[in-house]
């Protein structure tokens, strides 16, 4: 991404949002976009606008205008104050207070862990802005590095998108997890009833990870991170011995034993509020970057607002680009406390392309991919479905039949020639097998967390590394690390794959979607703008899907060029899948398994399909056959027919350790190549091969 500071262009016309003039760009999050807005007075404000089609959601509505009431009950100094709020406005937004600083994660990342002075302060501002937050009746259920702002009069807690009233529980659905795995409490991850012990729980982690830069129960994908969390102690061993007691009682599984914000406020009061120089200067920079932006965007007259498009209802709904056009003119993206001038939707590779939306868009994504596109009228006629015959097993059990001891494996992948079977553990273990045989080919100690997946000339094999959320490039063949890529900038890594030319796609929550080379570690290309989970690739490599929020599904070009947006309930929570030669993507989040146009984001058919445990998707090679797998019984969809074929047993053989009755999960499923393979590593114990018909 470019970082060099520049003046942007003010020719364009002006763009309000209420009584805020857009002189900014900030960010996007699980609700919508996030402007900086200058008031009618010159205050600046973070401007969240919601996504059109959550407009279009009357509960949401009634949600949002009674977080927004609850919300302004709040009041405290170390707390983003909302400043203006419009929840009946055709397109709802929220301003709150602009911090000029960087959030804790980036400092953190940037400038390494605090010392115990500046942490005790820390601890002592989030916990006074906890208390404020609980008087008001909320309960912010989100508490995490990025959700902390850091500025030069101590720090702010903001973001109060998934925070709920108190009295408001009918508002939100039971047994929904929402939160950040790595710092939610174990309540939140059971979809229980959170108190104000759950931001307890919260502050305790992100104090561990103040203080030694990672978090308390680790990385990786959220089923290992929530495995942790629920079963595992803390890592404390970064804290300071004067804070490790605290941070300590913090995360107590049991709410009730977790101490109350008066007692944390009594024993962080000995904290220096001075920032490290390090972590000052880049508050400094951000405030200097801020008057920047302001100054080079000139003050304009609030003109009379217009009508915002009606959002379209049934559908999905396409990104225009329309509101980055209309302010083109005076828009400025700050990106890591640097200046830069606003970018519209063409990748650096693609400067001749329009924008999405604009007219001939849909004629150029069209005329730079080499894919047809899906039917408007399903075929008559279902897929068989195949027969399962288990061939090779692997027991991922250690001796010990304890199952706190079991190498759990967690995910699986074939070679591109389908001769190996790759599986990471719980325990970071990457284990090579021969596909046929179930023997061991390698063990290597790459202390994975999160992968594999293996580029398509077959040559590089890459994962998540369990303590910094770096990705480890190793030797494919040989499980030798080859290479370290920092590409998450102190996130977890939600989503990896390679494209068709062997280059890593990598994606986390907070920070952008990005190309790398494997053999150099250096980064290629940008694809987009804030990144998701379960990334996807079309099979000629020059579409690329991911979920970059709670509610919306992205589709670019690997040049960078955004191609449609796809709104989901749950986004986050969606598995993708390509089939094969065609722009036709899957979706499945355990009940509805959606078929879109990914060159359009046009809804094709929506099919109930429900599955135990994570889920498993994975096309066959024939681009018919897709695989839903949750348990031991996968669905088999015909992508052409758009129905359910059938589903199947999946058949244990009779000398196995486990059985079907142990084995009702599965954490993964993979299909070699050739398609004649299928692979599921158990949950609690053995990992099988079966041959399809």
């Amino acid at each position: 991404m470019d970082t060099t500071g520049s003046t942007p262009d003010t020719t364009g016309p002006a763009w309000w949002i209420g009584s805020h003039q857009v002189i900014g760009h900030l960010g996007m999050g699980g609700m919508g976009e996030v402007y900086l807005g200058r008031s009618e007075g010159g205050r600046l404000a973070a401007v969240k606008v919601v996504h059109p089609h959550l407009a279009d959601d009357p509960e949401f509505r009634t949600r949002f205008d009674r977080e927004v009431t609850a919300a302004s009950r709040v009041s405290g100094a170390f707390t983003a104050p909302i400043v203006g709020a419009d929840p009946n406005a055709p397109t709802p937004w929220l301003a709150t207070a602009h911090i000029a600083g960087p959030s804790l994660g980036e400092a953190v990342h940037a400038a390494g862990p605090l010392p115990e002075p500046a942490t005790r302060a820390l601890g002592a501002g989030l916990a006074e802005a906890l208390r404020s937050i609980h008087t008001a009746g909320l309960v912010h259920r989100d508490l995490k590095p990025s959700n902390v702002l850091l500025s030069a009069d101590g720090p702010r807690i903001i973001d109060f998108g998934i925070a709920r009233a108190a009295d408001a529980t009918a508002l939100t659905a039971t047994n929904q997890a929402l939160g950040s795995p790595g710092y939610m409490s174990p309540e939140q991850a059971h979809g229980r009833e959170c108190t104000a012990a759950s931001d307890v729980f919260s502050l305790g982690a992100v104090l561990c990870y103040t203080c030694g830069g990672r978090e308390p129960f680790g990385t990786g994908s959220v089923p290992s991170v929530i495995h942790r969390l629920l079963r595992d102690e803390p890592d404390l061993g970064a804290v300071p011995p004067g804070l490790r007691d605290v941070v300590a009682h913090c995360l107590r599984k049991d709410p009730g034993d977790r101490p109350d914000l008066d007692t944390l406020l009594h024993h962080f009061a000995q904290g220096s509020a001075a920032l490290p120089p390090a972590v000052a200067a880049m508050v400094r920079q951000r405030e200097e970057d801020t008057r920047r932006l302001a100054h080079a965007v000139p003050v304009a007259p609030p003109p009379a607002p217009p009508k915002p498009p009606e959002p379209q209802k049934g559908s999905p709904r396409r990104r225009t680009g329309r509101i980055l056009a209309v302010s083109a003119g005076a828009l400025a993206v700050l990106v890591a406390g640097t200046l830069v001038a606003a970018r519209l939707l063409p990748g650096e590779n693609e400067e001749n392309s329009p924008a999405s939306g604009e007219e001939g868009a849909d004629d150029w994504v069209a005329d730079q991919i080499d894919l047809e596109r899906p039917p408007e009228e399903p075929e008559a006629e279902p897929a068989a479905v195949p027969t399962f015959t288990p061939v090779a097993a692997h027991d991922t059990r250690e001796e010990t039949d304890n199952i706190e001891d079991n190498e759990i494996v967690e995910e699986a992948e074939f070679s591109p020639d389908g001769k190996l079977l790759y599986l990471t553990s719980l325990h970071g273990t990457v284990t090579a097998l021969d596909a046929e045989s179930g023997d061991i080919e390698y063990k290597s100690e790459l202390q994975a967390d999160g992968g594999p997946v293996v580029s398509p000339d077959g040559a590089f094999l890459a994962v998540v590394e369990e303590d910094s959320g770096s990705l480890l490039i190793a030797d494919a063949t040989t499980g030798d690390e080859l290479n370290t890529i920092d590409a998450a900038g102190g996130s977890r890594t939600t989503g990896l794959a390679f494209n068709a030319d062997s280059e890593l796609i990598i994606s986390n929550e907070d920070e952008d979607t990005t190309l790398w080379g494997p053999e150099t570690a250096e980064q290629t290309g940008t694809i987009g703008q804030n990144g998701g989970e379960h990334v996807a690739v079309s099979s000629d490599g020059t579409l690329v899907a991911y979920a970059n929020s709670h509610s919306s599904v992205v589709v670019r070009t690997t040049g960078g060029n955004e191609v449609a947006e796809i709104n989901l309930d749950r986004a986050r929570n969606q598995r993708l899948a390509f089939q094969p030669g065609s722009t036709l993507l899957a979706s499945w989040g355990g009940e509805e398994l959606g078929f879109w146009d990914a060159a359009t984001g046009e809804n094709m058919d929506t099919l109930p399909v429900e599955e135990d445990g994570p889920p498993g998707l994975v096309y066959h090679p024939d681009g018919r056959r897709l695989f839903v797998l949750g348990g031991w019984k996968p669905a088999v969809i015909d992508a052409n027919a758009r129905e359910v074929a059938g589903d199947t047993q999946l058949p244990i053989p009779d000398d196995a350790r486990s059985n079907q009755d142990n084995l009702t999960v599965v954490e993964d499923v993979a299909l070699s190549p050739e398609g004649d393979r299928m692979a599921a590593p158990g949950i609690a114990d053995d990992s099988y091969v079966w041959e399809l018909d």
